[in-house]
């Protein structure tokens, strides 16, 4: 398994307050289009998994068949492998538009630098990269942990996280 590395987290932009200096509250697809409305765009789930492992709580490592449909008997070996390890799986869509892995990520960590300030300290929007329906992911800034989101707990749930937008390009 190779170890990844990537440019700075600290490249992601600010977190979106209000007129009160607040962390905005905004549903999945509201978070989305105000982004848009910036000419930016919620980060992605890898953008977040740095800054988790920046801070000392993940660890993330890359997929030898990202370009692979994760049906295939080799990827299920290795999701098989990485899941008892302790590891998650991150899909992404392949150049065939197929859902493969992106790559696997482990929150187990006991270790994790809290940042300053409450609004670093919110559940922030992370865009699902395999998504075709509204699936999202969320990271939490207080511990750095990753969840994944579906689409009908995002709709049916109402429900609102903090809003950070970053750079247009992927």
């Amino acid at each position: 398994m190779t170890q990844l590395a990537y440019a700075n987290p600290a490249e992601l932009g600010a977190v979106e307050v209000n007129a009160n200096g607040a962390p905005i509250k905004l549903s999945f697809q509201e978070a989305t289009i105000y982004c848009q409305s910036k000419g930016m765009r919620l980060p992605t789930v890898m953008e977040y998994a740095l800054v988790s492992e920046s801070r000392g709580r993940a660890e993330i490592r890359k997929s030898q068949f990202t370009q692979n449909h994760n049906e295939d008997a080799v990827v299920r070996a290795e999701i098989g492998a990485m899941e008892n390890e302790g590891f998650m799986t991150i899909f992404h869509k392949n150049v065939l538009n197929d859902v493969a892995v992106w790559f696997y990520l482990s929150t187990e960590s006991e270790t994790y630098s809290v940042p300053n300030g409450e609004a670093e300290k919110s559940l922030f929007w992370a865009v699902d990269p395999a998504s075709d329906n509204g699936s999202a992911y969320t990271f939490n800034g207080k511990n750095g942990f990753i969840h994944w989101v579906s689409n009908m707990a995002i709709t049916t749930q109402n429900r609102k996280a903090s809003v950070q937008c970053t750079v247009a390009a992927k």
